[in-house]
């Protein structure tokens, strides 16, 4: 019965409404506070920040305990990491990790990631001004401990050089990001040497990923992505982070990262304690059926 189908397309939109506009109107910050480090007390942080899963941006940063600060020059990482081997993420663009269209001969589109090839650090240092492609140097699970043990003793999460732009969602923005799932596919080099997507069909446990299927920033989003443009554009927000700030990013939210030349940063995270935000969170996505997952792996 179509009138019943648009009944219900009705209160979804009107719930979906709704839920936008207690998230604006209760809980989201028209911008992310910015506070000096030295004017923060830890029972403030937690009870500001930590307790109400709030983004803060901490300035001035002390370089008595980030020594980074002062130390990292391209002279001093230079000769002491200069021949030291380096996972180096390789992209066309810089667009690690997103959906990506896959070559004509596949069709479809993909989660693309990144090309990871071993280098010297003196050469993924040179690569940042004489490459075409994008070199980054990133990798989970304590990548400083494995690649930069000389570094190990004087970082936290912080820009020690540069500036790195955020645009953050809160978790209860899911409904409205049109999450889907894609197929796993990773970066290779062709005969001649350029960086193409390939899928991953030889490891099972990488078929298919939840990935949202735009970039939040692309002003033509609103012709494919009508959610997002009604309900979920207006809760972004944007804050950059630049030498000596530190941003606090509490657990769920969704962000969005570029960077503004070469830039360095140290991110240190841990695993979020299971309690009544995660499942609230996990609530709203069953109520709207975000964890419905495709028919070929059910």
């Amino acid at each position: 019965m179509p009138w019943a189908m648009d009944a219900m397309d009705a209160m979804d939109r009107e719930k979906k409404a709704r839920l936008a506009s207690n998230i604006r109107d209760f809980w989201l910050p028209p911008v992310i506070p910015r506070r000096r480090f030295e004017d923060v007390t830890a029972l403030e942080f937690l009870r500001d920040y930590v307790s109400m899963s709030q983004p803060v941006v901490l300035t001035d940063l002390p370089s008595a305990q980030w020594p980074c600060f002062d130390r990292w020059t391209e002279q001093f990482l230079l000769s002491t990491l200069g021949p030291s081997l380096v996972s180096v993420n390789v992209t066309p663009d810089g667009r690690a990790d997103a959906v990506r269209g896959l070559e004509a001969a596949h069709g479809g589109r993909c989660f693309a990631k990144p090309l990871e090839e071993r280098m010297s650090f003196q050469e993924f240092w040179k690569s940042l001004s004489g490459s075409d492609e994008v070199h980054y140097l990133s990798r989970q699970n304590d990548s400083l401990r494995e690649e930069f043990p000389a570094l190990l003793e004087e970082n936290f999460y912080v820009v020690v050089r540069g500036e790195k732009i955020f645009t953050l969602l809160p978790p209860a923005s899911a409904p409205f990001l049109h999450e889907s799932h894609f197929p796993s596919a990773t970066y290779r080099r062709t005969t001649d040497g350029q960086l193409e997507a390939v899928l991953d069909e030889g490891d099972p446990d990488a078929t298919s990923l939840p990935w949202i299927p735009f970039d939040v920033c692309d002003v033509h989003v609103a012709e494919s992505f009508p959610d997002f443009a009604e309900f979920g554009a207006s809760l972004a927000l944007d804050v950059s982070v630049k030498e000596r700030e530190l941003l606090y990013l509490p657990a769920m939210w969704y962000h969005r990262v570029a960077q503004k030349g070469v830039t360095i940063a140290v991110n240190y995270w841990h695993d979020m304690q299971i309690g009544h935000a995660y499942l609230h969170h996990q609530f709203l996505r069953d109520a709207f059926g975000m964890d419905t997952f495709p028919e070929s792996e059910s």
